[in-house]
């Protein structure tokens, strides 16, 4: 502590007996339960252990797992988050069909990893007693309006199995539950007097009982009166109080009075239903309604900057019944005079970070001005390190503000106000001993933009000042890696490697004392992209075949190669398929021999070993609880998902039913929690790789390893993601058609042999290190046979008939249409043989014009003689397509579905 401040540092010692069971050499039988009532003998029998210690919230605790068996249905595990290993229970009451003997067992876990394991045996037996059963109530709805002066009476009819005298117990609560009123506890009827409540909306409830067992009723009761859903003016229009632009709108009670609200049981919510009908209101603002009142509908929000003007618009109520008002309304919104923030033109200190020694007092001062001519309110606020506010401080001057505080770090924040608008300007100000080294940061200055282009040379300098003026040395740090520079500077040239976020850090030593850490974090960029195409004309199966890739962007020469696997999302294909294995052990991993030689970069495996951790090996028994990058690239491993998962409750099952693949399915639990995971991988006799997930998939590391340190595949997107029911994600190996090769230089080239089309993962880098990835899809077609196409998206009739297409006549074009989500506007595209129909010299040509939000189409064919087109029509997709141009007696109405084929040679 010193004469301002003082800090303060704790420990909680913890002194116990070692964790332990009840019985580990045998099974605790539990006290006999009984159904429908609550069950209160059953203590578990744990003793002594370290619970758990949450800083956070200051508070300790036991995991309890059931690892084997379950609970009746009904009963729980109580305290299993309890600072004892003692206070961990059974409690509950069962249900009525819980009747039986249960074999379960528990693991009860403490801090350190230490944890023991119990078996227990419990019998629940039917209760003797019969809840009453209510067979009837009147009224016979669960919600019920009563108008202010009347009153309800509220009844049910029930009967006990047991012929026992049944008691009635009501009771009245208010709308957040909370009890006002009892009534009369021997009679099946009470009458609700709503003028002794008043107008409000409460709940009745009635306990019927009979000899031990109790059974409940309900009813939501709205007092209120019954008034016609009416709108203010509805002879004429409404003029809303006016508007101002960048100001929240206060004025705009709609004056919607009276009907019935719609009601959702499920939800227990009421509700009217509102819309604008016609016109728009201004963007900023829309109608809201506060509560289940009509007369809470409301235009609510902040007119945008733009939206100054006169708006005319009609609001629609409905409620319950269809019963529904129009109300048409005006609303001027003015533009606001204010329109411009406050500006801070200059700040001193410049840099946000301050260092200052105790004693001392710096001056802070800023020079801001309003466009607008506001008359401008500054304010000056002191926060500690959590910013917690301290103190405002009192200007010395309208500009500057004094600062003097005892060791520690501070957050001194000025406000900019002109009524309206406001700005803050922040400094973080440490205050170190008055004999600390201070250091402070020179260049790059505070102006600097943090962005370094690949090529670029950067200088970092510090200055410092030693009070006893000793020597310094200096230690830096890029990325938390040392650097060999000692003195009060470093110079760094980036290249295309370092693209990306980086951090530099520096700080000194006189010998027995060292500054703060001054750091900067800045960002490499590319300004040259390299781009890649990897289109390629079609190839004749038995001819040469010499084509080349291009490449825009980048520093010459390049270097093209394949990569080993390209990654692909799928529709999800988990299936709960397999062979259970009898694998028990937590952090082990088992064989399972492959019934195939899986390729698995360029390497041939026969065995692989599966963890009970999510991950596979093919280099022998390993099994890391969670990951490990060292791990990751120094194994050649498949990881689904890899995550420290509980061995000893976990299934783990094998499939091999399929020929030439073989599936591991996980089901697993997240060790020390109730988490639980499915999920699979399937490797296949060709090297593709699948993974599954279930809806419980939970998350962590995804993704596949040669083991050498440089080849792998982490998809960033996968990693840490929500994959429950996700996308399958598939590694596949692409090669070109047999018979051919890819060189260095982006050359394909060779003799084609086999027809066939091609998808291939294809990357090049530059003499700089930056690279390029993708996928060429590769074409192979016999030399001699013709090649038939159509057009990948059946269009229905509709989208034919009156858009300039010939209204599906047999000169008529197909027009392949995808719909946006956003606002079901139709986005036309038409695609034929590959061809762009946006391009003037292909084949196909789309003429596209939008009329009035609708689009008008028109499709023009080039006159090529070597390319065939042919309409085709089906009454219903999968049903068989049919030439329309070969039909003598078609009806294009007739047909739900077009698309065009073309038919062309192979060159």
């Amino acid at each position: 502590a010193d004469s301002n401040l003082w800090t303060s540092t704790w420990w909680q010692a913890v002194v116990a007996e070692p964790l332990a069971a009840p019985d580990t050499n045998g099974v605790v039988a539990l006290p006999v339960a009984v159904t429908a009532a609550e069950y209160t003998n059953g203590n578990l029998g744990f003793s002594g252990g370290v619970p758990f210690y949450d800083e956070d919230d200051d508070d300790e605790f036991f995991v309890c797992t059931i690892l084997s068996g379950e609970l009746p249905d009904g009963l729980s595990i109580r305290g299993r988050y309890g600072s004892a290993a003692s206070s961990i229970r059974i409690g509950g009451t069962p249900e009525d069909d819980a009747i039986g003997t249960y074999s379960f067992t528990i693991r009860v876990a403490g801090d350190c990893g230490e944890s023991v394991d119990q078996a227990y045996t419990l019998t629940v037996a039917e209760n003797q007693d019969h809840r009453p059963v209510i067979e009837s109530k009147t009224p016979a709805a669960y919600r019920v309006r009563i108008e202010p002066d009347a009153s309800e009476t509220f009844s049910v009819t029930a009967t006990d199995a047991d012929d026992d005298e049944l008691s009635y117990a009501w009771t009245l609560y208010d709308e957040w539950w909370d009890q006002i009123a009892a009534g009369d506890s021997t009679t099946n009827g009470w009458v609700f007097d709503a003028s002794e409540f008043g107008k409000g909306r409460y709940y009745v409830q009635v306990r019927v009982t009979g000899s031990s067992l109790g059974t409940n009723a309900s009813w939501y009761a709205v007092v209120a009166e019954t008034r016609p859903l009416a709108a203010p003016d509805t002879n004429g229009v409404v003029a809303l109080p006016g508007a101002v632009t960048g100001v929240e709108y206060e004025g705009g009670d709609l004056g919607f009075t009276g009907g019935v609200p719609f009601y959702v049981y499920e939800e227990d919510s009421e509700f009217f239903e509102y819309e604008v009908v016609s016109g728009g209101l201004p963007d900023g603002l829309s109608v809201r309604c506060y509560d289940a009142d009509s007369s809470h509908i409301w235009v609510y929000g902040t007119p945008d900057d733009n939206a100054a003007g006169d708006y005319a618009f009609t609001v629609r109520v409905v409620g319950d019944g269809g019963e529904s008002v129009e109300q048409a309304y005006t609303l001027t919104v003015a533009q606001n005079t204010n329109q411009n923030a406050p500006v801070i033109e200059s700040a001193t200190p410049a840099g946000s970070a301050v260092t200052i020694r105790a004693g001392t007092t710096a001056t802070f001062g800023i020079e801001a001005s309003d466009e607008d001519g506001d008359e401008l309110a500054v304010v000056w606020s002191l926060y500690d390190d959590f910013y917690d506010w301290i103190d405002d401080l009192t200007p010395e001057t309208d500009g500057t503000v004094l600062f003097s505080r005892g060791v520690g770090v501070y957050e001194l924040v000025v406000t900019v106000d002109d009524g309206l608008h406001s700005v803050e300007r922040s400094w973080t100000v440490t205050v170190v001993a008055a004999d600390a080294i201070l250091l402070e940061a020179v260049a790059p200055d505070e102006d600097w933009d943090g962005i370094v282009s690949v090529g670029e040379t950067v200088g970092f300098t510090v200055a410092a000042d030693d009070p006893e003026g000793r020597p310094l040395s200096f230690k830096w740090k890029r990325d938390d890696v040392p650097l060999e520079a000692t003195g009060t500077s470093w110079t760094w040239t980036a290249e295309h490697g370092d693209v990306g976020e980086h951090d530099v850090r520096v700080r000194c030593f006189d010998g027995e004392r060292a500054s703060p850490w001054v750091s900067w974090t800045f960002q490499v960029v590319t300004t040259n992209d390299l781009v890649a195409d990897v289109s390629l004309p079609v190839a004749a199966a038995g001819e040469p075949y010499s084509e080349a890739f291009s490449v825009t962007g980048g520093t010459e020469p390049y270097s093209w190669r394949m990569p080993d696997y390209a990654v692909s999302r799928e529709t999800n294909s988990f299936a709960a398929t397999g062979t259970e294995q009898s694998w028990s052990g937590d952090d082990e991993s088992w064989s399972v021999p492959i019934p195939f030689a899986f390729p698995f970069y360029g390497s041939t495996y026969n065995t692989i070993w599966v963890s009970d951790n999510g991950t596979i090996y093919l280099d022998g028994a390993h099994s890391r609880s969670s990951f490990d990058s060292d791990v990751f690239e120094s194994h050649p491993m498949i990881a689904p998902l890899w995550r420290d998962f509980d061995g000893d409750t976990q299934a783990v099952f094998v499939d091999g039913s399929v020929s030439g693949r073989l599936t591991i399915r996980w089901s697993a639990q997240v060790y020390a929690s109730a988490d639980e995971a499915s999920f699979s991988a399937t490797l296949c006799e060709d090297g593709t790789i699948r993974f599954s997930y279930g809806e419980a998939a939970q998350s962590g590391a995804v993704g596949i390893s040669a083991g050498d340190g440089v080849r792998f595949l982490l998809p960033p997107e996968l990693q840490d993601a929500d994959l429950g029911g996700a996308e399958d994600v598939v590694f596949r190996s692409g090669s070109f058609a047999p018979g051919m090769s890819l060189s260095a230089d982006g050359t394909v080239s060779g003799t084609p042999t086999a027809p066939g089309t091609y998808r291939v993962p294809v990357s090049v880098v530059d003499s700089e290190g930056a690279s390029w990835s993708g996928t060429a899809v590769f074409h192979v077609v016999e030399a001699s046979d013709p090649v038939t196409k159509t057009t990948p998206v059946p269009v229905p009739y509709s989208w034919l008939d009156g858009h300039g297409l010939g209204g599906g006549t047999p000169d008529g074009c197909e027009a392949a249409a995808n719909a946006d989500a956003a606002n079901g506007r139709p986005v036309w595209a038409c695609y034929v043989a590959d061809l762009d129909p946006a391009d003037p010299d292909a084949d196909l040509v789309a003429d596209i014009e939008m009329v009035d939000g609708e689009p008008q189409v028109s499709v023009l064919r080039g006159e090529s003689a070597d390319r065939v087109y042919m309409v085709q029509g089906a009454k219903k997709l999968g049903g068989g397509w049919r030439d329309i141009g070969n039909e003598d007696d078609w009806d294009a109405a007739g047909f739900r579905f077009f698309r065009i084929r073309v038919d062309l040679p192979a060159e």
